[in-house]
């Protein structure tokens, strides 16, 4: 083998290893290069699935805010409405019960209570009381009842001093204690105190 020869050997050998060592080294950077590309889009895609849970929980809870506000003013509404056929309702019963006085049941009603306390009282002094509006109902009735100076839209009101005992027959009462316990439910079920 001349010179010649053994140099062109040499070269191609060279040139071999060379290449292989440059085919190598590419591969390593290749390599290296898609595992930094595989990190970089499991890191971008794991900000990115945060970024999207944190986006999801904010209009979630604007969503909740929202509701929550939108609930709390239909509830005010509601309530509002509601107050205002409460009024109207207990003003047409007052209505009512001023109709009522001038009916016979009425007189009825105001005998029967004041035989009650009379009953109740025994022989103990009582002072019975009438609405002022009732003043023409006096004649008739048991001696002893008064008119009082409050109106109380009807009935009775009764003081036993020596049992130390107030007797509320009063249709305000009865009216203020109904409206106080009425309350509006749902369901097409009963309206009022059960």
């Amino acid at each position: 083998m001349t010179t010649e020869e053994k140099l062109q050997r040499f070269h191609d050998i060279c040139m071999e290893d060379a290449k292989a060592h440059y085919k190598k080294v590419v591969q390593e950077y290749e390599e290296g290069l898609e595992e930094t590309l595989a990190e970089h889009l499991e890191d971008a895609k794991r900000r990115q699935d945060m970024r999207i849970r944190i986006e999801t929980e904010k209009i979630k809870k604007e969503i909740k805010r929202r509701l929550s506000a939108d609930q709390l003013k239909i509830k005010r509404q509601v309530s509002l409405k509601q107050d205002e056929y409460k009024d109207k309702l207990f003003q047409e019963a007052a209505d009512k019960l001023r109709a009522y006085r001038e009916t016979a049941e009425y007189r009825a009603l105001l005998e029967k209570q004041i035989r009650d306390i009379q009953s109740f009282a025994k022989d103990k002094e009582c002072e019975i009381f009438l609405c002022p509006g009732d003043q023409g109902l006096l004649g008739g009735l048991p001696a002893g009842v008064k008119v009082s100076d409050e109106d109380f839209l009807g009935g009775t009101l009764a003081v036993i001093p020596s049992m130390n005992i107030f007797i509320d027959n009063s249709f305000r009462t009865r009216l203020e204690q109904e409206k106080h316990d009425f309350s509006f439910t749902t369901g097409g079920g009963q309206h009022g105190k059960q």
